[in-house]
């Protein structure tokens, strides 16, 4: 079973709770906890005795890598120096 990345997590806990955006508040008001049943879903118990089951995947690689992180490989691929 994959990891989870933190910023995946809180988007699907925003995505469970209907929310735009992730708060640490409403979450710990409403949810009772988590289960990951198998790669690729979270089951979300609430306090209110129901259940939600919400599909979640990585982000490539690629997607995750910013401006700066490219230019650096691009540099350490042909040889050149990065400045730190």
């Amino acid at each position: 079973m994959r990891r989870i990345p933190e910023g995946i997590l809180k988007d699907k806990c925003a995505e469970a709770l209907g929310l735009q955006t992730y708060s640490a508040k409403i979450f710990t008001a409403k949810v009772a906890g988590i289960t990951v049943p198998h790669d690729g879903a979270l089951v979300f118990r609430f306090k209110d005795g129901t259940e939600r089951t919400v599909a979640w995947e990585h982000r490539s690689r690629r997607e995750s890598w910013t401006d700066e992180m490219k230019e650096t490989a691009r540099l350490k691929a042909k040889g050149g120096h990065t400045s730190a």
